[in-house]
């Protein structure tokens, strides 16, 4: 439960079918919460299926870059 930055998009609901069809194990669809109390779909993912944690950098962007400096 630690926050983390996020990033938001606004999707037309006539794309959510193909949007839907190309998520792929490990990731899901959930619910997310958003600083402002919102609750929007968004990215789900288990660490461990994962093999990453990225909450320790921030969010998905910070983990790329530091990832794409090792």
């Amino acid at each position: 439960g630690a926050a983390i930055v996020v990033e938001v998009y606004d999707l037309p609901l006539a794309n959510w079918g193909r949007f839907l069809d190309g998520c792929r194990a490990p990731l899901a669809i959930g619910r997310v919460e958003l600083d402002d109390g919102a609750w929007v779909a968004g990215f789900v993912a288990d660490a461990s299926a994962l093999g990453v944690d990225i909450t320790a950098f921030g969010g998905w962007q910070a983990w790329l870059t530091h990832d794409s400096t090792r």
